[in-house]
């Protein structure tokens, strides 16, 4: 065993070589021993002469070695066990002498003996299939430092000894590879002194300063996988005192956003409030063309024209940041269903595409399970609709179904978290996240100090818009059932007439009133069976969501084959948002925000994404901008909870589909996160393009 874990260890396989040092430990032991041996041996990111942070990622998050990242806090590692690495299996196995390939294969068998997802059928694993967005708890970082976070440990290490065994280990994985940067960054023939002299200091004890502050946060960012960083302008803002220039706090931020975009993370958020005005217009200012972090911004009511228009000038750069939160709205549910304290309504963020959380103290988990509303419908359709003399009688119908498959779904996710617990323990999320050391209980298994789960939906729009044709011209209104079945099946390929008397129907997102109704009734009935429902994770709430990723127009083709009754053939993309189906709001932004209003979105706490296209011109003058502003607050006066404007020129992108090379910094705003058009999909791409371009 001794000579194959050395082996292991020559051809770079560390991760493993790890997990296997000790045959008898427990799971959290053997993945922490797995990650310490990880960071005591991968090769050091490398660092240019005058990077300001470290590590910094020269290259881009797939190039192992150079950037090393934690896949729900495994190590992405020099391996092919999570299938990224640049060496499939069979290359790796050329390396390892022949008479250690069984060995290799059971130690990858027992490392993988359950992965995110194995309980949960795909259809009921829409844009998440378990998988877990977090963050650290970097104000306590930056304000305790790293070492209390030992003592912590030493304290309560009585309740559950091997827990606390398997955090001490990653916690000393920390300091190893913490002190192999120092003595990298000590060894270049030009030492950032600087940058030494902060780390020096930080994260293993409190920040004193704006710069070792960001220099904490970039090598905590690193150490905890290049996720999220939560309320980042709320607990940076007392370190930026007035002997910070301007200029230094934009460079620091704007090299840590190309951090965030070059490494492909997620969520960073902000908020206009007392004594954080300065560094969030800064914070805002330095995002400008830069694809990520997908950023977001609570709006209070209280913002200044000056406030609102350094918003719009982020948008207006191209970078399609930040979308805009409702922050009483937000508060207000999660209090009520998270039971989240006052003082803690502070840590409010969002993780992942948008999804709600508490930053550094939850496990809400992101796009863990969902479904989508418009595949049950159609198959309810084809097999039931000729049933029903009425459309009251159908709806009561469908809807029993959704919720027998809405009980399915969380019934298989329960299961799903509850062997998560058990196979696949989170030390690094453990040890950084409150409470998991106070109570002894792992981050999986509900250690941390508020619990829950994302449940996601899809297609709601497309939903919406087939029960309103069914409303106005199924049940022998002008169709019979028959005739909608036979061309729904077909496609509509043989009944042109009825494909044509859809498209003529209002669609939602046009302030229609028939419509509108349809969609409020439909988003209640949805939604309320799931408020009621708990995780297994600390027996958690659930939250309702709609965030679909890039992954609507795979969605469509896998899952939504047959045609819809709101005019979508058979494998078409699905809706890209809460809002209007693509390309259907005619009627102009303040009709589609109407329209989206009208639902109940407070149900939807987990974040109801909602996409608006919106023409480069409402930005070139005072007036516009004014009208623009107007907008924007109505609809969070009128309860709206979460709106992601693109500000791209129809033009630029029909031109970036046959020139890419001339657009590689053209960026949209799609499924709760920000993306170079060059990087989506054609299918998707023309999605996009389809969006209506509202002028206000």
């Amino acid at each position: 065993m001794k000579d194959f874990n050395k082996t292991l260890l020559d051809i770079g396989e560390y991760y493993m070589a790890g997990f296997n040092k000790d045959p008898k430990a427990d799971k959290i032991n053997s993945v922490a021993n797995a990650i310490k041996c990880h960071l005591e041996n991968i090769k050091l990111p490398t660092s240019k002469k005058g990077d300001p942070f470290y590590p910094m990622s020269n290259t881009t998050l797939w190039d192992t070695g150079e950037a090393y990242w934690y896949f729900n806090c495994y190590s992405l590692v020099p391996s092919s066990l999570w299938g990224i690495h640049p060496e499939p299996t069979p290359q790796v196995l050329k390396k390892l002498p022949k008479k250690y390939h069984d060995d290799f294969w059971q130690l990858k068998r027992k490392i993988e003996t359950y992965l995110n997802g194995e309980c949960t059928i795909p259809e009921f694993g829409i844009a998440g299939d378990s998988y877990v967005h977090s963050m650290i708890n970097y104000e306590r970082i930056l304000q305790e430092g790293l070492a209390s976070y030992l003592d912590r440990i030493n304290k309560n290490k009585h309740k559950n000894p091997s827990f606390y065994k398997a955090l001490t280990t990653t916690f000393s994985a920390i300091k190893i590879f913490h002190k192999r940067s120092l003595i990298y960054l000590k060894n270049q023939k030009v030492p950032n002194k600087k940058l030494i002299k902060a780390l020096e200091k930080v994260p293993f004890k409190p920040a004193e300063t704006f710069y070792e502050a960001m220099v904490c946060v970039n090598f905590m960012f690193y150490i905890d996988c290049n996720d999220n960083v939560g309320r980042i302008t709320r607990y940076l803002a007392p370190y930026l005192t007035d002997d910070v220039s301007d200029e230094e706090a934009i460079y620091l931020f704007r090299t840590f956003w190309k951090i965030m975009d070059k490494t492909g993370s997620w969520h960073a958020d902000f908020k206009f409030e007392k004594g954080q005005e300065r560094i969030t217009k800064l914070a805002l200012k330095a995002s400008h063309g830069i694809r990520r972090p997908n950023s977001g911004i609570f709006i209070t009511g209280k913002e200044t024209e000056d406030q609102w228009n350094a918003i719009l000038d982020s948008w207006a750069s191209g970078s399609s940041n930040p979308a805009i939160y409702n922050w009483e709205l937000y508060k207000k549910q999660v209090k009520k269903f998270y039971k989240v304290s006052e003082e803690d309504t502070k840590h409010i963020a969002f993780g992942g595409c948008t999804e709600t959380m508490l930053e550094g103290m939850s496990n809400i988990g992101s796009c863990e399970c969902g479904l989508l509303p418009l595949r049950y419908l159609m198959q309810t359709v084809v097999s039931d609709l000729c049933k029903f003399k009425s459309y009251e009688e159908f709806y009561k119908h469908y809807m029993i179904i959704l919720r027998v498959q809405i009980e399915n779904c969380v019934r298989q996710h329960r299961l799903d978290q509850k062997i998560k617990a058990e196979e696949n323990p989170l030390p690094m999320r453990s040890l950084l996240i409150d409470d998991c050391i106070d109570t002894g209980l792992e981050y999986q298994a509900g250690g941390a100090r508020y619990n829950g789960a994302c449940f996601n939906f899809a297609s709601t729009t497309n939903t919406i818009n087939s029960l309103y044709t069914l409303k106005k011209l199924g049940f022998g209104q002008k169709w019979k059932s028959e005739e909608i079945v036979d061309a729904v099946l077909d496609n509509f390929e043989h009944n042109k007439e009825l494909y044509n008397d859809i498209i003529k129907l209002p669609k939602f997102g046009n302030d229609n009133k028939e419509v509108d109704e349809i969609a409020q009734t439909f988003m209640k009935d949805l939604t309320e069976p799931i408020l009621k429902m708990k995780s297994w994770r600390g027996n958690g709430n659930y939250g309702p969501s709609h965030i679909i990723l890039t992954e609507y127009a795979n969605v469509g083709k896998v899952w939504c084959d047959i045609a819809s009754l709101d005019g979508r053939l058979g494998g078409e993309p699905v809706g890209d948002s809460i809002g209007a189906y693509q390309g259907t709001d005619t009627q102009g932004p303040t009709a589609l925000l109407n329209s989206v209003t009208k639902i109940p979105l407070e149900n939807f706490f987990g974040t109801p994404v909602t996409n608006i296209r919106l023409s480069k011109a409402n930005f070139t003058t005072t007036a516009q901008r004014k009208k623009l502003i107007a907008l924007l607050k109505s609809y969070i006066q009128m309860g709206g909870m979460q709106l992601q404007a693109t500000v791209i020129d129809q033009q630029a992108m029909k031109d970036a589909l046959i020139h890419p090379e001339n657009y590689k910094n053209l960026i949209i705003r799609i499924g709760g996160h920000s993306e170079y058009f060059n990087n989506l999909t054609p299918a998707l791409k023309l999605e996009v393009i389809k969006r209506c371009e509202q002028l206000i």
